[in-house]
């Protein structure tokens, strides 16, 4: 009987246990590309982070057209200055295809954040700079 309960209880942690750490990958069947001027990926889950820089300078203006397919979850966009001040953001928690042109006031690198919470889906952001 004390092998049985025993038997029970390792078997039960080893449950929770592997449940714990399957909660514990941020992304799940996540599959695209980030590369300069454009990121695309589709997902089952995504909770993290991606990452795009865009090299601008004072005057310039940086032509973003993003999509996304949400089929649950959020996703959160931002452009922030090399000093980090926020130029631009954006939540979405539905389907979209969006142009936004976004003035710059500052030289040099900025930074877009594309940020996944318990999302489900897809999106694509693809980025230039004009003068």
């Amino acid at each position: 009987m004390k092998r049985k309960i025993t038997l029970v209880l390792i078997t039960f942690m080893l449950v929770v246990l592997l449940s714990a750490c399957m909660e514990a990958r941020p992304e799940i069947n996540m599959e695209g590309f980030n590369e300069p001027g454009h990121i695309s990926y589709t997902y089952l889950r995504f909770t993290g982070i991606q990452y795009g820089e865009i090299d601008a300078e004072e005057g310039d203006t940086i032509v973003l057209h993003y999509t996304a397919g949400m089929i649950r979850g959020r996703l959160l966009m931002q452009i922030n200055a090399p000093s980090q001040d926020l130029l631009w953001d954006v939540i979405l928690d539905e389907n979209i295809d969006k142009t936004v042109e976004i003035p710059v006031n500052e030289n040099g690198i900025h930074t877009l954040i594309i940020r996944g919470i318990n999302a489900r889906g897809s999106f694509d952001v693809q980025w230039e700079v004009r003068d």
